[in-house]
């Protein structure tokens, strides 16, 4: 709705959160709340096109630019002033209501892109011809392509030392290969934000860490995660942002690639491949890559586009702790804020490559005329899984000489076996099923 100043809470009380909108009757804008401030939704729209900083001013009032008219800022000591503050009407001269009062005081000016109305008509059109399935695909709230960048869902445990780091999935969905062959050694774990931290938004209540012990030059560790069936990714535009810190100033190169599955003949694509250095305090990064087609290419099973974190020994980062949150890939040249999920969501997502039973799992008599010893229990998956065969693994049983898993698809399994007498209890204590790319 209409408020002549950025509310705390929205109409019905609540707390405003990420994503939030209303008109400013004040400065005549919309703004976006991006869970910690309030925005001009300008910032979120349109493309920075120029930005000046003016200093040594005191009394100037006029200050030489180009600008359009109706898509510029201007700020005085870091405060955005309102449109009644400065005149802005000319396209290369911005004149303020006040002269500057000190040499001290600084002007900053951004010039930003417009939308026009023809470009809204051409938008408008283009969904008109989409089906309504497509649309709420395109404009849902969350349109984070990864799973699980907050680090929220952990089900294999919350803490990784080396050996066992070497290709295996430590929180879900990512994916850790350590170059444990050059004696490079380390944890992974979850690590708790404090409560009330202001340092990332959103309110995550975990971040992904990686302290690497001993770094040999030559080794690397990568983390990442494979976002299946590549098809879906060619051709277009994303923007990866996270947020990331180190204990010190380190290397870490970011890569994203199209990778066509197992078997194919046709090379990777590595659409983005940058190095940046890492500081102490938690900073958000964004990275803007654009894909390959997948015309031409051969496409088999289990394709996937990969995004990845590698931390770089040869880099002389040496012994080093590396801190990652938030990490969205979205369709677009914007990063927009990072929006949480509930936990119970993430980890129905999670458990269509991952998942795991405990508690007993009764086994049932099937008849057997010799010697009534043949049991057999059904385990039903919590999701319908990624891939029909998924491998199971770490069964606990109880009350069984032998047993054997069949009858395997999608949606469960089944587990046979002998029992140790014809009045054994039998059961299916736990198991895990993995249908990773």
């Amino acid at each position: 709705g209409e408020l002549a100043s950025d509310p705390t809470q929205n109409p019905l009380g609540d707390p405003v959160k990420a994503g939030d909108m209303y008109f400013n009757t004040t400065l005549s804008e919309m703004r976006l709340y991006s869970g910690t401030d309030w925005q001009p939704v300008l910032d979120a729209v349109s493309t920075l096109v120029d930005s000046q900083e003016f200093t040594n001013a005191a009394g100037q009032t006029t200050f030489t630019m180009d600008y359009n008219t109706t898509a510029v800022q201007v700020y005085y000591n870091g405060v955005l002033l309102s449109p009644t503050d400065y005149t802005a009407n000319t396209g290369t001269e911005i004149v303020l209501a006040t002269p500057v009062a000190s040499d001290d005081d600084i002007v900053s000016v951004q010039a930003w892109s417009n939308i026009n109305v023809s470009d809204q008509a051409g938008f408008r059109t283009e969904l008109d011809v989409y089906s309504k399935a497509e649309v709420q695909e395109v404009t849902q709230a969350n349109a984070n392509i990864l799973i699980n960048g907050d680090f929220q869902v952990w089900q294999r445990g919350t803490s990784f030392t080396t050996p066992d780091l070497d290709a295996v999935y430590t929180a879900d969905r990512w994916l850790c290969d350590m170059d444990t062959s050059g004696s490079d050694s380390g944890t992974i774990s979850r690590q708790p934000f404090a409560l009330g931290q202001t340092d990332v938004p959103s309110f995550p209540s975990y971040y992904f860490q990686y302290d690497c012990t001993t770094g040999l030059a030559g080794n690397s560790t990568m983390v990442r995660q494979r976002v299946e069936d590549v098809v879906k990714f060619g051709s277009q535009t994303f923007t990866l942002s996270y947020y990331a810190k180190a204990d010190k100033t380190i290397t870490t190169r970011i890569q994203a690639k199209s990778v066509y599955g197992v078997g194919s003949t046709s090379p990777n694509d590595v659409a983005l491949d940058v190095d940046i250095v890492l500081g102490t305090a938690w900073q958000k990064y964004e990275h803007t890559f654009t894909t390959e087609s997948c015309s031409g290419k051969d496409i088999q099973d289990n394709s996937y586009l990969e995004i990845n974190f590698i931390e770089l020994s040869a880099a002389g980062n040496g012994a080093f702790v590396f801190d990652l949150a938030n990490v969205k890939c979205e369709l677009g040249t914007v990063a927009t804020p990072f929006e949480s999920e509930p936990y119970g969501d993430v980890l129905a997502k999670c458990q269509r490559y991952f998942c795991k039973g405990t508690g007993k799992h009764a086994m049932g008599v099937t008849y057997n005329s010799t010697t009534n010893l043949v049991r057999r229990g059904t385990i039903q998956f919590p999701v319908t899984m990624r891939d029909s065969n998924p491998t199971i693994d770490s069964i606990s049983v109880t009350g069984m000489n032998t047993y054997s898993v069949n009858s395997l698809t999608s949606t469960l399994f089944y587990v046979t076996g002998t029992a140790q007498s014809s009045n054994t209890v039998t059961s299916v204590n736990s198991w895990t099923a993995d249908a990773e790319l």
